[in-house]
């Protein structure tokens, strides 16, 4: 009876087996039969188009392809033949092997394409059901405790020299003999160092290891004021740093002053909002781990222009139109950001976002871009575009998940004409075909099923703008080998030495690096990329032309750089303040927004570890400067000194 079983389960397994590979040979026999329908279509017009011109759209009852398989399309570069780098774009580009469908009114568009402007896209998320689903979610962040009973509004502090010494700050001003460094803007530093400090407290600690104490945030100025989260005694003044508080400027990795208490256990349930939250029709919201640098991060009640408020099970769902993406407000008052997720993006083995594509035709890479580039870094979550009409649009393809990707139907578009004209720059000294550019895809589009038209830009021909030559510095204490990590969010574009999986050098005290594949010596790690979603600097100096070199000169050893390495930055970046402008805008981030931006691992664990990076603009007219106020970092043991800027 058993061998009977047997059998009869070998039987229907073989059975199952061969329908499967059946269906899968089908399959891939109609997706064929569909390319090459459109090709034959295409072959029989083309002498009827003029030069440029697309085939005829299919009827539009034509049924939607097959969905493909969850597989990138092959990884191939843009073609590279010589071309001269002032190729322009021909008077009637042909490509014959062009393979598009024109956009049919048909219910399978999700409604593409109906959003003019803003006021269109807010009135589609008011309207879309899968929105209102949130509120059925089962996470619910009521019941869990972190023994902190959270206030409504926060409550200023008084702030004294002695409360920061309390916290375990001391007065920066003062070197380590108790002498006055030095004073600025005819101010007493050395008596006022703490005055653009501020400390609110935003809870009580009810029960736990810090019951009875306040819980404070404590703003801490330098390149943009951040905060730092701590449990104080009012007592004493004496405070701990709270390391696992998600919304400071400080992670489990970083360095910290000798003089603070550092807790980097104790955690907060009622704050560990869920990385994901599922709507119906399939839209999941993917919490992003990484803030907006500006005044976003206490939640906005001035911001909310637009009244884009609905209800879910983790609070009140609003949208962001500035930087396309939805927030909530948590009871300390802070933001949590959730940004869509794309459903046909996957991850490379380097954590770079890369997209299952299947094209009709040329060839393509899956290194796109679905955030509208600014600065080195991005200027929202989501390239959302307004007013490109149906017409605009012909499909060329689909995404690994089904869904269709579109492309200009007009091979001289004007954005495409611009894109590979003014913003295509290649790092080499040549410049592919304008045929060869349409045929890599450089841009595509897709609509998301909450109704938002999204840009996808090809990191192979977006403009050049990048974190340029951020030059990382070691000054151990004793010669030793050392293993830096950085990760732009953005990915690089060039390291010195090759990068790899990460630099692994021998570093001596004078700050020489010896890698230890290559045995060559450096003076600094050296990478140039893109990082993640930053704002431009709040504060900043504004100055002629003639005046950048001298201002820098005296500027950055106050930021914390010593004379070589001033003299490095100067070298590489003067020449770029040209007289096209008379007056520059200059900032800086400093190293809580470029630990966002490019976080960066040292091992072993550095005493101390400066990063600062310049952005500017070039002005027409002079304008009102916004210094900030510079508290000069002091280095203490181990050193890590960064720099870098903003190449526009």
């Amino acid at each position: 009876m058993k061998k009977w079983v047997k059998s009869l389960v070998t039987v229907i397994a073989t059975s199952l087996g061969v329908a499967l590979v059946g269906c899968v040979g089908v399959w891939a026999y109609l997706q064929g039969q569909e390319i090459v329908r459109l090709r034959q279509q295409l072959t029989q017009t083309i002498g009827l188009l003029q030069p440029g011109q697309v085939s005829p759209s299919p009827a539009s009852t034509a049924s939607p392809l097959p969905t493909p398989e969850l597989t990138p399309s092959p990884a191939v570069t843009p073609a590279t033949s010589p071309t001269p780098v002032d190729a322009g774009v021909p008077a009637n580009p042909v490509i014959p092997s062009r393979v598009v469908k024109m956009v049919a009114d048909d219910p399978y568009s999700f409604g593409l394409f109906i959003t003019e402007n803003a006021d269109d896209l807010e009135n589609l998320l008011l309207t879309t059901p899968s929105i209102y689903a949130a509120r059925n979610q089962s996470f619910v962040l009521a019941g869990r405790s972190s023994g902190v009973e959270w206030f409504g509004e926060f409550r200023p502090v008084s702030i004294d020299a002695a409360v920061m010494t309390g916290l375990g700050y001391q007065n920066p001003y003062r070197s380590s003999r108790g002498e006055k460094d030095f004073q600025m803007a005819g101010e007493d530093l050395d008596n006022s160092w703490y005055i653009d400090y501020t400390l609110e407290q935003i809870g009580t600690f009810k029960t736990g290891k810090y019951a009875g104490q306040q819980a404070v945030m404590l703003g801490v100025p330098g390149m943009g004021v951040y905060y730092e989260f701590f449990a104080r005694d009012p007592v004493t003044n004496k405070g701990t740093l709270l390391v696992q508080f998600p919304f400071d400027a400080v992670d489990e990795e970083s360095t910290f002053d000798p003089g603070l208490r550092v807790d980097r256990a104790y955690r907060f349930p009622d704050l560990d909002y869920p990385s994901q939250v599922h709507l119906s029709d399939g839209v999941i919201l993917d919490r992003v781990p990484y803030p907006v640098f500006d005044d976003r991060k206490i939640f906005p009640k001035d911001h909310l222009v637009r009244n884009v408020s609905l209800h879910t099970a983790i609070g009140d769902l609003y949208y962001d139109f500035q930087y396309h993406v939805f927030f909530v407000e948590s009871v300390t008052k802070h933001v949590v950001y959730y940004s869509p997720a794309i459903p046909f993006q996957y991850a490379d083995a380097l954590g770079n976002a890369r997209f299952h594509l299947t094209w009709w035709y040329g060839s393509s890479t899956d290194e796109y871009r679905s955030s509208a580039q600014g600065g080195c870094g991005t200027r929202n979550y989501a390239d959302v575009v307004y007013g490109v009409q149906r017409e605009d649009l012909a499909q060329a393809g689909v995404a690994g998940n089904g869904d269709r990707i579109y492309e200009y139907a007009d091979l001289k578009h004007p954005e495409l004409e611009k894109m590979y004209s003014a913003l295509y720059v290649p790092f080499s000294d040549s410049k592919i075909s304008y045929e060869e550019f349409i045929l890599s895809h450089p841009i595509f589009f897709w609509q998301d099923k909450l109704g938002r038209l999204i840009r996808f830009t090809a990191d192979a021909f977006i403009p050049p703008a990048e974190c340029a030559k951020p030059a990382i510095y070691l000054y151990p204490l004793q010669t030793q080998r050392v293993r830096v990590e950085v990760s732009p969010r953005g990915g690089f574009t060039y390291t010195e030495p090759p990068y790899n999986s990460g630099w692994e050098v021998m570093a001596a005290p004078g700050g020489t690096l010896t890698e230890i594949t290559s045995d060559k010596t450096y003076p600094y790690l050296w990478w140039d990329g893109r990082g993640g979603l930053y704002a431009p600097p709040q504060n900043y100096w504004v100055v002629a032309q003639a005046e950048a070199g001298p201002f820098l000169r005296r500027t950055l050893p106050q930021l914390g750089l010593n004379e070589s390495e001033t003299a490095a930055f100067l070298e590489y970046w003067i020449p770029y303040f040209t007289p096209e402008h008379p007056y520059y805008k200059i900032g800086f981030h400093g190293t809580h927004v470029m630990n966002e931006i490019a976080p960066l691992n040292v091992t072993p664990q550095p005493d101390t570890i400066i990063r600062i990076l310049m952005d500017y603009e070039g002005l027409s007219a002079p304008q009102p400067s916004n210094p900030p106020r510079i508290i000069t970092p002091q280095r203490r043991g181990f050193t890590v000194v960064e720099w870098g800027g903003v190449k526009h």
